[in-house]
């Protein structure tokens, strides 16, 4: 069942009528569900394990049916690069988007799955905070690469001679709740005026809370004017950050860092590797500061405005 549909239960006996039913959610009675049959309409993800269960009774006793589970799956969207018959809302791999970002516009259902396979994904932006971005995830759901971060990438745009400008594309923006697992973020970079942190900063990945989440994805060769070069907040697993450059954490400013490694990363200013970040497990090479800071509240996604645009890549 997916979600935003309606659960029918029912139940049967074999006994004297008249009948009494009450039914329970996870244990609990369900106020005015008296009947032999129970519709949870417009069911969610949180919804799924739920047990539901009927108490029926007559002049003879009571007795308590079975549990019927309630399984609620997330829907699943799929993008190839090759694909060569693209239908909207690309629910499989026949009618697959060609682009990451056409797949996000359809899944507009929290918790949505939108799976994406090998290629070099290097066209269109989608700017958010007036900063483009190669893929924005403007919905908390999960963007997953099919075979892993070696055969599944996503370019940004540098400008050539100063590589930071007006006209720079970061590889991801990724909102509150939303998930990027398994891909290279690559060639990534920012502007140079504007806000400090929402478009200066963050050149492979800029994630709105530590509730954005980067697992098992190399972020390399990314670059922000100002800070964190591979990546600007968030909480990043088992990922691979090398070769990113900023003013302030070349390679990643206001993050948390979880079992990851950060190589040849570097910074103009005042901390190489790592600036205003929390590490564990994480392998460092090279001098690093992990020192943890708070900082000014960050908008919130209520205030996101995004514009699209479709040209290829430079």
């Amino acid at each position: 069942m997916l979600p935003g549909q309606t659960a029918t239960f029912s139940v049967t006996t074999r006994t004297t009528a008249p009948l009494s039913y009450y039914w329970k959610r996870d244990g609990v009675f369900i106020p005015g569900a008296n009947t032999a049959s129970y519709s949870a309409t417009n069911v969610q993800l949180s919804d799924s394990g739920s047990q539901f269960s009927c108490l029926v009774s007559n002049i003879y006793g009571t007795t308590l049916s079975s549990n019927a589970t309630l399984t609620v799956l997330a829907p699943v969207y799929y993008v190839a690069l090759a694909s060569a018959n693209p239908v909207p809302p690309y629910t499989n791999w026949a009618t697959a988007a060609d682009n990451i970002q056409d797949a996000l516009e359809a899944a507009v259902l929290p918790g949505s799955l939108v799976l994406v396979s090998n290629g070099v994904y290097q066209a269109g932006a989608t700017a958010v905070y007036g900063m483009s971005n190669r893929v924005a995830v403007i919905r908390a759901v999960t963007v997953k690469s099919v075979n892993g971060p070696s055969v599944t990438t996503i370019v940004g745009y540098q400008v050539p001679g100063t590589t930071n400008g007006p006209s720079a594309v970061r590889c991801v923006y990724l909102t509150n709740g939303a998930v990027l697992s398994g891909f290279t973020l690559t060639n990534g970079a920012t502007q140079t005026s504007g806000d400090l942190r929402m478009n200066e900063s963050g050149g492979g990945v800029w994630c709105e809370s530590a509730s954005a989440v980067v697992t098992n994805c190399v972020l390399t060769g990314n670059a922000a004017y100002y800070f964190g070069g591979g990546t600007y907040y968030g909480t990043f697993n088992n990922c691979t950050l090398t070769r990113n450059s900023a003013n302030r954490g070349g390679g990643a400013y206001f993050s948390t860092l979880n079992n990851c490694e950060l190589t040849g990363n570097a910074a103009t200013g005042s901390y190489l590797t790592m600036a205003r970040s929390t590490i564990a497990h994480s392998r460092a090479i090279r001098r690093s500061l992990a020192a943890v800071h708070t900082m000014a509240p960050l908008p919130t996604a209520s205030s996101i405005t995004t514009t699209r645009t479709t040209a290829v890549a430079r």
